[in-house]
């Protein structure tokens, strides 16, 4: 059973942060997270997959 779909999460975070006219790194360092984490965040991507 799949609680959520992390993709999908991924691409609404993308175009918020798009809207706002950010770049990743620049977005990542506004809420303390490493840019390669943040860019899993927004592939839905290096979550414990089952």
């Amino acid at each position: 059973m799949k609680l959520f779909d992390a993709e999908a999460l991924g691409r609404r975070i993308t175009r918020k942060r798009q809207e706002y006219g950010m770049l990743q790194k620049d977005f990542a360092a506004s809420i303390g997270l490493s840019v390669s984490f943040y860019g899993h965040i927004e592939r839905g991507t290096g979550a414990d997959r089952q």
